[in-house]
């Protein structure tokens, strides 16, 4: 009502008047406002508006002999609004005492803002659930929307859960996923500390957590296809399997067969609904932080399986995230990302793959010198293209161009550019769109590996009838470090195509 009073109002003003007394509100002529000009920002009134997004924000320009005045008078009025609205003035706001020195010009500084101020600096901090199902149902019904968060009892899923805890008419559930049984002796788990860690975020936010196991389906779905990848001489990417059958499979369908409406995890990823969920249109597109976007390791997730899928860190930075945690007190706010393979956990890959497979000794072979050979291995199934060998006593650092799983022998070069190690036409299997393209002649940016070098490349030929989806693609320019099973994700700016794993390459 003030500020419609005020919208009203002659935009003349003498002098700035004293600060308004709270036990009554402010008429228009005594607004604390010397000049319209001042203004340059006001919450939109012709809505609803938040309670603290009533808060008025302001610039003040570089050359005024009122700026203290006005500065303390606009103080004052908000905090008049805050105590109207039963609300506790916020610690960002300064006193409102006249002594109080003056801002700075600069805007930035300058500006008095709301905690959910309508601008975009303080918005990205906002989840805003924009699912068309969501929408539905706020229309529909007056029950609640039931989301379900991955708890992983990292930062980036805690922040999930309280982004999602502030809206309105929401519950939340966190649900923690055990995928491997810690009494495994061969295996490594930090399970019980990340569980420990998710049950104190629900227990601070006040949101109830549920634990589903799924040990068996993780073994079978991911573990054993890893292991057997790498008995093959391949390199597979567990953490795509565990995205696929696990986390938007198997769990996605445990949360919506329990009561979830929405699912939710900690993905730096975006998707986009908007189409709509009858005509099937989902839309995966990178996260924000260029540096832990996670779109790679969702590329070979199936569609339908996103449709009640949402992720509220998407669209901030992994510093956004922990600046969150922190000024929520979360104790995971400084805690460290996972990074490898979870179940192999500090130790290396070899030492993990020699208690699950049978490995033996086998040759170095220089690509360089006639196939000379440079020394011994213990075993081809643990190089992959591009990986530094060493040989003990060598002064040349070594870059593994191949293997041979039949002869068992690692093929080397000191030279890190040399031609081996670069491919410019691939043949992928288990080909996966999100979106389909028309396939032959489409050209696409894609990566290999996740953050890794992008390039751009054209589909050449498709075999749609093939059971595994045959696909040969050409790079635009020779691609570096390229191995048997890795997984070659297709972009076009920032939204993601689709997936194909790696069969055949051509040097």
């Amino acid at each position: 009502k003030i500020l419609k009073r005020y919208l009203s109002s002659p935009s003349s003003s003498s002098s700035p008047t004293p600060s308004p007394s709270p036990s009554k509100s402010p008429s228009p002529s005594e607004l604390p406002l010397s000049s319209p000009k001042l203004i340059t920002i006001l919450p939109d009134i012709s809505s609803t508006p938040s309670k603290e997004s009533t808060l008025l924000k302001v610039n003040i320009p570089k050359k005024s002999s009122n700026n203290t005045n006005i500065v303390s008078d606009i103080i004052s009025l908000n905090r008049q609004l805050l105590q109207e609205l039963q609300l506790s003035p916020s610690s960002s706001l300064p006193s409102s005492s006249p002594s109080s020195p003056s801002p700075s010009p600069s805007p930035s500084s300058s500006s008095i803002l709301s905690k959910e101020d309508e601008s975009e600096e303080e918005n990205k901090y906002v989840y805003r659930l924009n699912h068309p199902l969501a929408k539905s149902l706020s229309k529909t019904t007056s029950k609640k929307i039931n989301i379900y968060v991955g708890m992983s009892g990292g930062v980036d899923s805690s922040v999930s859960a309280y982004l999602l805890s502030q809206l309105d008419n929401v519950t939340v559930t966190g649900v923690y996923i055990k995928c491997w049984d810690e009494k495994e002796e061969t295996g490594y788990c930090s399970g019980e500390k990340d569980y420990q860690d998710a049950l104190h975020v629900c227990l601070h936010l006040g949101l109830r957590l549920l634990k589903v196991d799924m040990v068996k389906e993780y073994w079978q779905s991911v573990f054993s296809h890893f292991v057997s990848e790498y008995e093959r001489g391949r390199v597979p990417n567990p953490d795509m399997l565990c995205n696929r059958e696990i986390k938007f499979k198997s769990f996605v369908k445990y949360c919506l067969d329990n009561g979830a409406d929405l699912v939710a995890t900690g993905h730096y990823a975006r998707l986009s609904h908007r189409y709509g969920l009858s005509k099937g249109e989902i839309r995966m597109l990178r996260g924000k932080d260029e540096t832990k976007d996670q779109s790679y390791f969702l590329a070979s997730v199936d569609k339908s399986d996103f449709s009640r899928v949402i992720f509220p860190v998407g669209h901030l930075h992994k510093s956004e995230v922990r600046k969150i945690a922190e000024q929520q007190n979360l104790k995971i706010a400084k805690k460290k990302d996972s990074m490898g393979v979870c179940f192999i956990g500090p130790r290396s890959l070899p030492d993990f793959l020699s208690q699950y497979i049978t490995t033996s000794s086998g040759d170095f072979v220089s690509v360089d010198d006639n196939n000379i050979i440079l020394g011994k291995h213990n075993g081809h199934n643990y190089y992959t293209i591009g990986q530094r060998a060493r040989l003990p006593g060598k002064p040349s650092r070594y870059y593994v161009t191949g293997t041979n799983p039949t002869t068992n022998q690692v093929y080397l070069t000191d030279d890190l550019d040399h031609f081996s190690l670069f491919t410019d036409i691939c043949v992928l299997s288990n080909v996966h769109w999100i979106r389909r393209p028309s396939l032959v002649q489409e050209v696409y940016d894609c990566q290999t590996m996740h953050l890794g070098e992008l390039n751009s490349c054209t589909i050449i030929s498709s075999d749609s009838t093939s059971p595994s989806t045959m696909m040969t693609v050409k790079f635009s320019k020779p691609h570096k470090k390229v191995g048997l099973g890795q997984t070659l994700v297709f972009y076009r700016g920032d939204e993601c195509f689709g997936s194909g794993i790696i069969e055949r390459y051509h040097v």
